[in-house]
């Protein structure tokens, strides 16, 4: 810090300012991660919640809310454990879930009195690899569990396969529906191509009938002019 002024001498004082983020108790995280079976986020991801926590050295205990900035329970879609990780509950899936996950991961400090917040937004891209993706393999059968979840399974694929038929037979449509616009615009191009050459025909032929006529009205004026002058001459002869 300086301070200047008009003739005086300048005063100089410099100020150390350490900030540590264990001090705060509200921070912002936002990740993207391609859908899959299940999702991860470790501490590490989340700095100043891991700095928090590992200064009461996970003494303390974490748990995960509802976050406001979203109107679904997003929350239930997640766990964390005793070290900070979290990870999806079920599969994330681009096609058939939100886009977007927005949670409240909250450290209370063993003290009983502090915690530290962080809201944690995770967006979900589309893995498009898997867009004709049945994921059959793996199918587990064994258990009633298992088997339960094999049904659920083959219901979502035969959701996916009636959907890929529903927009294979709406794109059909749309291509036959542009062939027979199309065929319609070739047959009146050709009609209108027809009348045209039509029109030009009769025009061509009208104006040649037109100047055959005046070329025959010319030369019958003519060969009446010139008889006129050869009378009139014979005329003056016999004067």
């Amino acid at each position: 810090m300086r301070f200047d002024a008009d003739n005086q001498r300048d005063f100089i004082e410099t100020i150390t300012l350490n900030l540590d983020p264990t001090s705060l108790n509200e921070s912002r995280s936002h990740f993207s991660a391609l859908e899959s079976g299940r999702v991860f986020i470790v501490p590490e991801a989340q700095s100043y919640l891991k700095a928090y926590a590992a200064a009461d050295q996970y003494n303390g205990y974490f748990e995960i809310l509802s976050s406001p900035y979203s109107i679904a329970d997003d929350h239930l879609n997640f766990s964390v454990n005793a070290q900070g990780d979290i990870a999806s509950i079920g599969e994330i899936d681009f096609e058939n879930g939100p886009p977007q996950f927005e949670v409240k991961i909250r450290y209370h400090h063993s003290g009983g009195l502090e915690q530290f917040t962080d809201f944690l937004r995770l967006e979900v891209i589309n893995d498009k690899t898997d867009d004709n993706n049945l994921a059959l393999e793996g199918l587990d059968i064994s258990t009633q569990k298992n088997a339960l979840a094999a049904i659920l399974k083959l219901d979502k694929a035969l959701q996916h396969l009636a959907l890929a038929q529903a927009n294979l037979g709406a794109l059909q449509n749309r291509f036959n529906f542009n062939i027979e616009a199309i065929s319609q615009l070739t047959m009146q191009f050709e009609a209108a191509h027809g009348r045209i050459m039509d029109a030009d025909f009769a025009r061509t032929s009208g104006l040649l009938a037109k100047y055959s006529i005046l070329n025959q009205a010319s030369s019958s004026m003519l060969g009446t002019a010139n008889e006129n002058q050869r009378l009139i001459l014979e005329l003056l002869e016999v004067l």
